[in-house]
C-alpha cells in the first residue's frame, strides 16, 4: 500500500515526496492506522518530520502554526491513490488451500520450485473477473529490499516459470494490470509463520461427586 501511495506522489503531485518510513509508527507513538493495520488492512499514515513537538497536543498548538500547502498536497495524494486503486483491477490470488492432511485447510503460496528444484513456478488467479484486463506482472525483489525491484509483463496467463530461479533468495508477487495502466495492489508469494499446535494437558480426573 504504501509503494502505491509513493507512485501516486510521483505520478499526479510533481514536486511532493512521499517517503516511505518503514516502522509502524514514529517510534513509541502510534496514529489512527494503528487499529486498521492490526485488524489485517493496509494501512497509512502521513506525518511531516517537521512535527513541532514543543506545542504539540497544547493549547498553543494553532492554526497559524499549520501548513496549508502541505495539507493540500497530502489530500491530493490520498485521492490519487485512492482513485487508482478504485480503477484497477483486483488484486490476483496467489495462495492456495492445502485439502489432506494435517495441514488441511492451510493457505499457502501457490509457488514451486518445479521438475527440477532450482526454477520458481508461480500460480495464481484473480478472483474478480476484469472486462478490460491488459494481463499480469511479476514483480521480485531481493530479500533484503523495501520495494520491489524487477518487474516482467507476462500477459494474459495464470502461471509463470522464471527458470534457473532459487526462490529462497528472492521475494515474489504478482499484480493486474488494464487496458489504461491502472495497477493493482501487489499479491506477494509470502509464506505465513506455522502457529503453534495447541498443547493437550492430560491430568487426574476430577473426583466423582
Amino acid at each position: 500500500m504504501g509503494t502505491d501511495v509513493d507512485h501516486a506522489a510521483r505520478t499526479y503531485v510533481p514536486g511532493f515526496r512521499a517517503d516511505l518510513v518503514y516502522r509502524a509508527d514514529r517510534f513509541s507513538r502510534g496514529g489512527d492506522h494503528t487499529p486498521f493495520a492490526s485488524d489485517g488492512f493496509a494501512a497509512v499514515r502521513f506525518t511531516t518530520p517537521a512535527e513541532n513537538l514543543g506545542v504539540q497536543h497544547t493549547s498553543e498548538d494553532t492554526l497559524d502554526k499549520t501548513a496549508p500547502a502541505y495539507t493540500a498536497n497530502v489530500a491530493r495524494v490520498n485521492a490519487a491513490a485512492v482513485a487508482s486503486l478504485a480503477l484497477a483491477p483486483s488484486p490476483p490470488e496467489v495462495n492456495r488451500e492445502i485439502v489432506t492432511g494435517a495441514s488441511k485447510g492451510r493457505k499457502v503460496p501457490n509457488l514451486a520450485r518445479g521438475k527440477s528444484k532450482y526454477d520458481a513456478v508461480l500460480r495464481w488467479k484473480d478472483p474478480v473477473a476484469t472486462a478490460d484486463l491488459a494481463g499480469y506482472v511479476v514483480v521480485s525483489r531481493a530479500t533484503t529490499a523495501p520495494q520491489w525491484e524487477h518487474e516482467v509483463f507476462v500477459g494474459k496467463v495464470n502461471d509463470y516459470t522464471f527458470q534457473q530461479l532459487s526462490i529462497d533468495d528472492i521475494v515474489l508477487g504478482v499484480k493486474a494490470i488494464d487496458s489504461e495502466g491502472h495497477e493493482s495492489l501487489v499479491s506477494a508469494y509470502v509464506a505465513p509463520l506455522y502457529p503453534r499446535r495447541p498443547i493437550e494437558l492430560v491430568g487426574e480426573s476430577a473426583p466423582a461427586k
